[in-house]
Order: C-alpha cells, then sequence, then structure tokens
C-alpha cells in the first residue's frame, strides 16, 4: 500500500531508501580489525572487504600515538598488513 505524503514521495519509497542505507553501513562498518603494535610497527588484521583506506588510517591513528606516520611494509593476504611507523 502507498500512502503519498506531501512532497509526492511514498511512504514504501522513503522506507527503502533508509533500510537500504541501514545495511549499505551495516556492511561498510561489519569489518573487524585487529591491530598488534608497538612504536616501530604495527600489524592489521582486516576483514576481507575492508577498504584499505580504512586500514591506513587504523595504521596512521596507531602511529600518531607515537609521533610517527605509517608506511606500507607488506601485505600478506587479502586480511593481514603490516605498516612500518617512520
Amino acid at each position: 500500500m502507498r500512502v503519498p505524503e506531501a512532497d509526492g514521495h511514498s511512504v514504501t519509497r522513503t522506507f527503502m531508501s533508509a533500510t537500504i542505507a541501514a545495511i549499505a553501513a551495516l556492511l561498510l562498518c561489519a569489518c573487524a580489525e585487529v591491530e598488534q603494535g608497538d612504536a616501530n610497527r604495527v600489524s592489521i588484521v582486516a576483514g576481507e572487504y575492508t577498504p584499505q583506506a580504512r586500514i591506513f588510517i587504523t595504521a596512521q591513528n596507531h602511529c600518531a600515538k607515537y609521533g610517527k606516520t605509517a608506511v606500507l611494509l607488506v601485505r600478506y593476504t587479502m586480511d593481514t598488513t603490516i605498516y612500518r611507523c617512520q
């Protein structure tokens, strides 16, 4: 059943848009990250579909604790990435 709103959109369309946006947000945030490291190096284990930009930001935040910046050292597999803090 479609009930028109004042601006001409239907409640159904609005509900579907909100539902799709919520599902997309869950998919982007559902990737677990495990961070291990010290002042010189950080290893990040993340979900296979975690964007590299998000992994890099995690590494940058870790290295920033020590006044350093993150530089990619090696990416072993689709889910393990190691950064050097320099």
